[in-house]
C-alpha cells in the first residue's frame, strides 16, 4: 500500500491502542506483516496480499540493523511475535478513508468497524 496510507493506518492503530505490528517501508509503498493463516484469501483495501504459496519469500532487513538499499522498518519487529490480524488492518484502512473524507477528528475507537 502507499506509504502515506500505511502511516495514517499506523496512527489510527496507535489511537485505538492496538499493539504495533511490523511495518516494512520500501520507499513509496509499505507492507504490514499480518498473520498468514488468517490472511489467505482476505481482501485488504489498498493492499496486495501474499498468500503463502510454497517458495514465496519476502526479503526483510534484520530488525536490529539499518537496512541497506530501499527497504527499512518503519515499525521493527520487537521480538513479541505479535502480528496484526487482517480484520483490524482492514478496519484501520477504512478509518483512514473516513478521516480523509470527514477530517482527522471524525473517528474514535471502534467507529470504523465494518
Amino acid at each position: 500500500m502507499p506509504s502515506t496510507t500505511a502511516a495514517e493506518a499506523t496512527s489510527v492503530l496507535t489511537r485505538w491502542d492496538v499493539p504495533g505490528s511490523p511495518l516494512l517501508d520500501a520507499g513509496h509503498f509499505s507492507a504490514f506483516l499480518v498473520l498468514p493463516s488468517m490472511a489467505d484469501g482476505r481482501d485488504i483495501p489498498g493492499g496486495v496480499l501474499l498468500t503463502g504459496v510454497a517458495g514465496e519469500v519476502v526479503r526483510c532487513p534484520r530488525p536490529d540493523h539499518a537496512a541497506g538499499g530501499t527497504r527499512l522498518w518503519t515499525v521493527a519487529p520487537d521480538g513479541s511475535a505479535h502480528l496484526l490480524d487482517p480484520w483490524t488492518l482492514a478496519d484501520a484502512l477504512h478509518a483512514v478513508r473516513v478521516m480523509r473524507s470527514d477530517g482527522p477528528d471524525s473517528l474514535t475507537s471502534g467507529e470504523a468497524s465494518c
